[in-house]
């Protein structure tokens, strides 16, 4: 199946001093076991479903607080569909920080969400076309083989600003069923 590359942006949002994690893996379980490496304790099958086509949302972290994330998997969305997806998931993300920062959303006081959506929207879509060449690469040479559903399915690289040690890809749980997680790591 090839190295796993996760890329990852912290985008911030000037105007509250909050940002979001923005992953843009070529498949949701990869990005889940990213996220479980990078903030231990939470476990992504509590949050979202690897089958799930894209996925943004919040948890707590004992150690961090609040941590936003949008997970944009390039290689088995429809590249014509991103926009709408990335939007949908801008809607999510939007609701998730407003209640962070105290902002109040009514049926006739909605412009600064729209532009609070419209902005999530901008920046997901500016990195998400920076890997598409690399998608549409992949999608040619692998029709039809069956995403990886956790890490003993694949390897971890490191990638963007945070790096995966070994002691911390050997710390991940095989889930129910798999003997062993077995992870190779990327120098």
């Amino acid at each position: 199946m090839g190295k796993a590359k996760v890329y990852k942006w912290d985008i911030e949002i000037p105007l509250y001093y909050i940002q979001f994690h923005l992953y843009v893996p070529r498949f949701m379980s990869e990005a889940c076991s990213a996220i479980e490496i990078e903030f231990p304790g939470i476990e992504m099958d509590d949050v979202t479903n690897v089958e799930t086509g894209a996925f943004a949302g919040s948890f707590t972290h004992e150690e961090y607080g609040s941590e936003y994330v949008m997970i944009i998997p390039t290689h088995v969305l429809p590249e014509d569909r991103l926009p709408a997806i990335i939007a949908h998931e801008s809607l999510h993300l939007s609701w998730f920080m407003a209640d962070l920062i105290g902002l109040v959303y009514e049926w006739n006081n909605h412009e600064h969400q729209a532009y609070f959506m419209q902005w999530i929207m901008e920046e997901t879509w500016d990195h998400v076309q920076k890997r598409l060449p690399a998608a549409r690469k992949w999608k040619d040479l692998h029709k039809g083989v069956k995403p990886p559903v956790h890490a003993s399915d694949m390897d971890i690289a490191s990638s963007g600003k945070w790096t995966i040690t070994e002691s911390q890809a050997m710390s991940l749980k095989p889930r129910p069923g798999q003997a062993e997680a077995k992870l190779s790591l990327l120098g």
